[in-house]
């Protein structure tokens, strides 16, 4: 399980591999992780880390 595909990362590629054998749970929450790094990251680029909330990362 070597590969990675042009122009995405190995954390995604990871991900979408151990989905394969995660249960619902586990991908639920894998999901819901990648989705708070993801919109955390943009706000951290937008405002600076030090002027962002956990209130603002959360809606």
């Amino acid at each position: 399980m070597g590969f990675i595909a042009v122009g995405v990362t190995r954390e995604i590629t990871d991900l979408i591999l151990g989905a394969l054998f995660m249960g619902l749970r586990e991908r639920k929450k894998a999901l819901k992780r990648q989705e708070i790094v993801t919109v955390a990251t943009a706000l951290f680029e937008q405002k600076g880390f030090d002027k962002v909330t956990v209130a603002e990362i959360a809606r």
